[in-house]
Order: structure tokens, then C-alpha cells, then sequence
């Protein structure tokens, strides 16, 4: 764990840098480790030097132009915290309250706006947008998809029955996946989609809804509570829009179509569904958890045609939920052709259904080696996350070197590695 025992200097066991970055909320931030870059954005993991609370820092890729430093104050609001700050205010102030939901989406801590100067033969003065978010610890569903379906090594059990995650990942063959845990996903998600679409005075589209912007949380890791199942959260919004602006952009584009080619579907089609698209990424784990090998040894469990019923039974419930997916899917066609402005359908049947699909799945898989397989490795991702602040990342380039080129050093690299904003401390 960090400490600061004096002005300018952090103690974490190494020689070297490390990168602290400064919210204008008055927080501070330490660098652990890069997450992840994607279309948008870089995303890092960082640690709060008061609180030692590991979070989420996003760190905008486009860069808007400014004429000078009163120009930030003219800047449009950044899309995803503005969606944010609208669905919480619509969690605590429903027009259409849905009492029997609970709506899960990543927590939004600051978002600054900085004024850098571009790199480049000719720098500029540029604004660099940074938000900090609260951590789901165990990734994206996109990673357990992966890890999945790719047939890796996950780990195994050791002669004492406890779950050991692998070192190294190596080829193995693709276990199944629990039907439990997708059904509490398919719940969870679309009781967060009911929420966006019919709690608000207008609906909002998440449109760009996929297994890696669906985020696995653990709450307790400390085997406080063995039986806790993870929660799925609904996350980067930088593509959503609401009602009105998703009918906007259908409306230019159906024109921009229509100058080029007669006879373009109407703009009240084109709203964007995100319940058919995010059943659609999770095809390869529904292949997994339908699949009918049996995982492990190849010995026979105790109750075996028991178990293979009660699976069998969780499976059909599976196949079902994704026939009302589909059905849902064609009612919301023809609702948007209607009426452009109408609202999607509602999700509460699907929500309740997926929900007893859980329970009864959970049942059925609780004691096979896949389930057991799958919350160990979740502890263990959640865990190993929390605890990441007590490694922040040091700059350890500069030994033998003199203080000054040591420094400089470390400074080359942050421009290089680390996007965003950041100020050097020195580490022992």
C-alpha cells in the first residue's frame, strides 16, 4: 500500500516516478495500469491517494480546439456524463416510477475539462476531457467470452476442492457456461434497458449495447458471502442519444439516403434497438451454456439423470427467453413504423421470466464443477482488482542516471504511455 510520508515524495517500495493526476473536484489520483484503448477513448486504472478506492479513469481521444481558456466554458457538455447525470436524475425522480427495478449503470465520480497544448511542429491549444468512474472488478463480459470460448485453461481444483486460477492461460477445451449467470445477465441488463426506455420523459438509447460494454461486478470478496452472484452493468455511453436525438439523426440520415436513392426505409425504423443487439454478442455463450459435454474427468456425478433433467429444463428456459427476445424484436418494428415516436416495447415479462430462469438454473448448476469454476474465478479477478492500489505503477527507467535525466526520462515515457494530464511524484 501507498503512503505519503512527505510533500512531493510517495512510498510504495520502489525507486523511481510515479504519475498522479489531480481532479478539479480536489481529488487526487495515483496510475496503477492501462485497462484497455478503445474508438473513443483510453481507459486506466487508478487508485484515490486520500481513500486509497481503486477507480476508473477515461481519458477522450479527440481533442476539441479552443481559441483560448474562455472557450471551455462554451464547450457542449460530454455526451456520456450528461446521459449519466440524466438517468440518475431520472433514477431518483422517475416520471414513470418502477418501483420493482433496479437499474444498474456505471457511476460517474468528475469529469474535467483540461486545456493542453497539442503535440506536434505546431502545438495548439486543445481540450482534453477526463472522467473518472466508479470500478466494476471483474471486467467485461467481452473478457469472459474470451477466455470462454477460446478454450483456455481457467484453472483447476486442487486436491482440497478449492477453485486455483491457471498461471499462464493455455488451450484447453472450452468448459460450459453456467445458464445461471446468463439468465441474471439478460435479467439485469434488460431491467436497466426498461428503466432507460419508459422511467424518463423520453427514452434513452444505449445504441452501441455489446458483451464489452456490459461490466461484471462482485460486491463482496472477502467470502463474507459465498452465495453472492455477481452483478452486470450497463456502461460506456458515449454513443447514446435519447428519443429526440436518436429520431434527429434517423431524420438527416434517411434524407442524406433518400438524395442518393429513391425509395429508402421511412426514419421511424430506425431507431436503435439495443435488446436484439446485445442477445446477438452473447451467441457464443449461449452456444456454451447449451452445449451438452459434460466438463471435467468424466466421472459420473452423484444424481446424474437428476442433474441432466433439471440442466435439460434450465436449457429449454434458455432457448425461451431468447424466442421473446425475438418476438419483443419484431413488436418493436412494427411499433417504430406506426408511430416514429413511441416507445419500445416493455421489458418486465422478459425481466420476470430470465429472473426464475436464474433461480431455477442456479438449482440445477450450483454444486457442477463449471459454476464453482466460474465464482472462483470471479472472487479472484475482483479480488486481485481491489486489491490493485496497494500496486501503483513506478517509473523505474531512470536508475543509474542523474536526478534530472532520471526525471526526464519518466516525463518522455508519461507523454509516450500515458494519456491525459499527469504530474510527476517521486517514489522510494
Amino acid at each position: 500500500m501507498f503512503t505519503f510520508p512527505s510533500a512531493g515524495c510517495v512510498e510504495t517500495g520502489k525507486a523511481g516516478y510515479a504519475f498522479i493526476f489531480d481532479s478539479k473536484l480536489g481529488e487526487s489520483y495515483i496510475y496503477l495500469e492501462m485497462l484497455g484503448v478503445g474508438s473513443q477513448s483510453t481507459v486506466q486504472l487508478v487508485a484515490n491517494i486520500f481513500t486509497h478506492e481503486v477507480a476508473v479513469r477515461k481519458v477522450s481521444k479527440r481533442k476539441l480546439p479552443l481559441k483560448d481558456m474562455y472557450d471551455l466554458t462554451k464547450l457542449r457538455e460530454d455526451r456520456e456524463v450528461r446521459i449519466l447525470d440524466y438517468l440518475e436524475s431520472v433514477r431518483l425522480n422517475p416520471v414513470h416510477p418502477q418501483p420493482a427495478l433496479t437499474p444498474r449503470w456505471t457511476t460517474c465520480i468528475s469529469h474535467d475539462d483540461f486545456p493542453v497544448m497539442s503535440d506536434g511542429p505546431k502545438p495548439k491549444l486543445v481540450c482534453t476531457r477526463v472522467t473518472y468512474l466508479k470500478l466494476c472488478n471483474s471486467g467485461t463480459l467481452v473478457d469472459w467470452s474470451r477466455d470462454w470460448t477460446m478454450g483456455r485453461d481457467l484453472g483447476d481444483f486442487d486436491e482440497n476442492g478449492c477453485f486455483q486460477p491457471a498461471p499462464k492461460l493455455r488451450r484447453k477445451e472450452a468448459p460450459r457456461f453456467p445458464v445461471c449467470i446468463l439468465a441474471r445477465c439478460i435479467a439485469q441488463v434488460c431491467e436497466t434497458l426498461h428503466v432507460m426506455y419508459q422511467a424518463g420523459p423520453e427514452a434513452v438509447y444505449h445504441c452501441d449495447l455489446h458483451t464489452g460494454n456490459v461490466f461484471v461486478h462482485l460486491d463482496r470478496t472477502d467470502g463474507s458471502d459465498d452465495d453472492a452472484l455477481p452483478d452486470f452493468y450497463i456502461g460506456d455511453f458515449g454513443w447514446s442519444r435519447t428519443a429526440t436525438e436518436s429520431l434527429a439523426d434517423s431524420v438527416a440520415m434517411y434524407k442524406m439516403e433518400q438524395a442518393r436513392a429513391a425509395g429508402t426505409t421511412p426514419p421511424g425504423r430506425r431507431r436503435r434497438w439495443d435488446v436484439t443487439r446485445f442477445a446477438s454478442s452473447l451467441g457464443t455463450l449461449i452456444s456454451l451454456a447449451k452445449a451438452e459435454k459434460l466438463d471435467g474427468d468424466g466421472k459420473a456425478p452423484a444424481g446424474e439423470k437428476q442433474q441432466k433433467e433439471a440442466r435439460a429444463k434450465a436449457v429449454a428456459g434458455l432457448e425461451q427467453l431468447i424466442g421473446m427476445i425475438q418476438c419483443l424484436d419484431e413488436q418493436d418494428a412494427l411499433m417504430a413504423a406506426k408511430n416514429d415516436r413511441s416507445r419500445p416495447p416493455w421489458l418486465m415479462e422478459l425481466v420476470r421470466e430470465a429472473k426464475e430462469l436464474e433461480q431455477v438454473a442456479l438449482a440445477a448448476e450450483r454444486d457442477s464443477e463449471y459454476f464453482r469454476a466460474f465464482m472462483a474465478l470471479v472472487k479472484h479477478r475482483a479480488a486481485e482488482l481491489n486489491s490493485a492500489a496497494e500496486k501503483p505503477y513506478v517509473f523505474t527507467g531512470g536508475a543509474g542516471l542523474t536526478h534530472e535525466l532520471a526525471k526526464a526520462s519518466a516525463e518522455t515515457y508519461g507523454r509516450v504511455n500515458i494519456p491525459g494530464p499527469w504530474s510527476l511524484i517521486e517514489s522510494v
